[in-house]
């Protein structure tokens, strides 16, 4: 019913004509009145052939040729009451391309069962409002909107959709066989478990439950750990290593993959209690390490900005190659490169004694971004470094005015980019050049704007509650 389900395009922004050829191909013609009506009479349907545009019975794609000319203004939808649910449900495709009529139109006209069997093809192709969509599905079968609910709410209004609605509408079975992405879509788990028979909770649905429960039990704790950052509090050995995950990863609810993002909350608390802290608690490097690289790209991004602490805490150059390799995205020997270049003596032609790599790591955030730039044009910076092992974050951000100006930092969209990377590996530098990166933020290239609704407060998004409260003020002062 819903092979085309996981076609990657769609959204609002979508050219509905993306893939229309290819999917045209698969629909083996264009249906005819005879098959429409021969397989109407089969569901024992009515199908009301004698209400055409000449008088006589015309198939759906007859019409369309037969108006494709002089119609004027109102005459789509004369012509589409003329046809029954069943022949639009049947047709759609054909209704669709020949973008003569509104599609969220010839969805209110569809029967149930039909927007159910043609939901993919609604949503992908037609751009069709998904709460509508869901609306339809819901009164033929809930379970199909459960099943693809994740689907539907990426699309057009699917935020709308009302979850609350359908998970009252779904039977134990239903929630059960749907648990998964009910839950990922923002259900609680009790209310879920409160819907399903026990006979209908499998090994796979327990999993679930007990997954999300110790999910509640670790958000709880690290509320507890956020509110004794608050008070100027020390945190625990014990606590340090529930939250840099050295014994066991964190539940945070939904599949598990590696890549996997700290919350605010959690990068808040890892920025405020650092390596170096968590080392002086009893914390080796080679956990901290081990547990970093458990995260995929972020863990890579982090122990970039971080390889300076690393190093002086005692991880060698080598150790940090295993982790994050030699040459590629935040490759060892790229950082190296690009900081040597802003780094006085680090080069034996510069006039001092060559740093070792070691040393050159160390001084990552000691970069002079004026020497750095005499040494390198903004071209040749864009072509070798700007997606692998480039300048820091903390320097970026430090320097985001110079950089701009020079031509070393891209667009505005960059700056939000650079936002979202502090919130995740260093918040204090995201708090304090906040002013500096919302003045270079654009708000159409702002990830997620239609949430957050402006630069000020998509910044605010990517840091922990309290350095928003201690940043109060001036975040405020940028919206002024």
């Amino acid at each position: 019913m819903f092979e085309k389900m996981s076609h990657g395009g769609g959204g609002s922004g979508e050219n509905p004509e993306s893939g229309i050829s290819s999917y045209a191909e698969t629909l083996g013609g264009e249906p005819d009145s005879e098959s429409t009506s021969a397989e109407s009479v089969e569901r024992g349907e009515s199908v009301e052939a004698g209400r055409s545009l000449g008088g006589a019975a015309l198939s759906v794609s007859e019409r369309l040729e037969n108006g494709a000319e002089g119609r004027e203004e109102g005459d789509e939808d004369e012509e589409l009451d003329e046809m029954s649910p069943e022949e639009i449900g049947k047709s759609i495709e054909n209704l669709v391309f020949a973008r003569k009529f509104d599609i969220d139109k010839l969805v209110s006209r569809m029967l149930p069962n039909d927007v159910c069997d043609k939901c993919a093809f609604l949503l992908d192709y037609g751009i069709a409002d998904a709460k509508m969509v869901a609306e339809k599905m819901i009164q033929f079968s809930p379970a199909s909107v459960a099943e693809h609910l994740t689907h539907l709410r990426s699309r057009k209004n699917g935020e709308e959709i009302d979850v609350d609605a359908l998970v009252m509408a779904l039977d134990s079975a239903g929630v059960a066989a749907n648990l998964e992405t009910l839950v990922s879509n923002g259900v609680g788990i009790e209310e879920l478990v409160q819907k399903m028979d026990p006979a209908d909770i499998g090994p796979e649905q327990q999993k679930i439950i007990d997954r999300e429960r110790g999910a509640i039990l670790d958000k709880k704790r690290i509320g507890e750990l956020s509110a004794k950052m608050g008070n100027g509090e020390d945190l625990t050995e014990a606590e340090l290593r529930f939250l840099y995950e050295t014994e066991r990863p964190i539940r945070r609810g939904g599949r598990q993959s590696p890549d996997v993002a700290w919350s605010p909350e959690e990068a808040e608390l890892r920025s405020e209690y650092g390596i170096e802290y968590a080392m002086k608690a009893g914390i080796s490097v080679d956990e901290i390490l081990d547990s970093l690289a458990e995260h995929g790209m972020y863990g890579k991004m982090y122990i970039a900005e971080h390889i300076d602490e690393l190093i002086k805490c005692g991880a060698s150059v080598e150790q940090l190659k295993g982790k994050l390799g030699a040459k590629g995205a935040n490759g060892v020997d790229s950082i190296i490169e690009v900081t040597r270049l802003g780094l006085r003596g680090a080069e034996a032609d510069s006039g001092g004694a060559e740093l070792s790599d070691e040393d050159v790591l160390r001084r990552r955030q000691e970069v002079d971004v004026d020497l750095f730039m005499s040494r390198i044009s903004p071209e040749e910076y864009q072509k070798r470094f700007a997606f692998c092992g480039g300048l820091s974050y903390r320097v970026k951000a430090e320097n985001l005015d110079a950089l701009i100006d020079r031509g070393y930092f891209g667009s505005s969209g960059d700056a939000s980019e650079l936002a979202w990377a502090l919130g995740l590996v260093d918040q204090k530098s995201l708090a304090k050049n906040a002013p500096t990166i919302i003045k270079h933020m654009s708000f159409w290239f702002i990830w997620g704007d239609y949430k957050h609704g402006s630069r000020t407060k998509w910044v605010a998004s990517c840091m922990g509650p309290n350095y928003r409260a201690q940043n109060r003020e001036v975040l405020e002062e940028q919206d002024a």
